[in-house]
């Protein structure tokens, strides 16, 4: 994912496609929704693959995205709170239903979800609570990693020249 990131920004879409493509069509949950991001994020007269689907989700989960505001554990309860587009969730799940990007990873013995993702964007599938004491069950949570600001405008640049 991230070399397809970068050879976006380096002004080479297809290329870009072609990796985003080749990684949804072999993994599932967080890894292919990555790879689906980043095809999407390519012009369609740009891509080099063919069309992708989204796969459809069951008719009771409800996808977020936003920036992870804060992560809680204990024992196996894990409650993330996610801002998105201004509205706070606050989701609730027994045990760690967590993918996240290869440039996150730091080992096997070293990783939890329990720390150091605060202000991260997030992709959060979770089931509606009919009692409203929170936002919903979490069924699942993607962490991404985001290229800064100015990485992002060097793009622009890139691609004119």
């Amino acid at each position: 994912m991230l070399t397809g990131q970068i050879l976006l920004r380096a002004g080479l879409p297809a290329e870009a496609s072609a990796r985003a493509a080749y990684i949804a069509e072999r993994w599932g949950g967080a890894d292919r929704e990555e790879a689906m991001e980043l095809w999407k994020s390519v012009p369609a007269e740009k891509r080099v693959s063919e069309i992708l689907v989204d796969r459809p989700l069951p008719t009771d989960v409800v996808v977020a995205e936003g920036m992870l505001k804060s992560v809680s554990c204990k024992d196996q309860s894990f409650v993330v709170t996610l801002d998105s587009d201004g509205k706070l969730l606050t989701l609730h799940r027994q045990g760690f239903p967590v993918g996240f990007s290869d440039t996150l990873w730091v080992g096997g013995a070293h990783f939890t979800p329990c720390l150091h993702f605060n202000g991260l964007r997030a992709a959060a599938h979770y089931k509606v609570r009919a009692d409203k004491s929170y936002s919903g069950d979490l069924v699942s949570i993607g962490f991404r990693d985001n290229l800064s600001p100015a990485a992002k405008s060097a793009t622009a640049d890139v691609g004119a020249h």
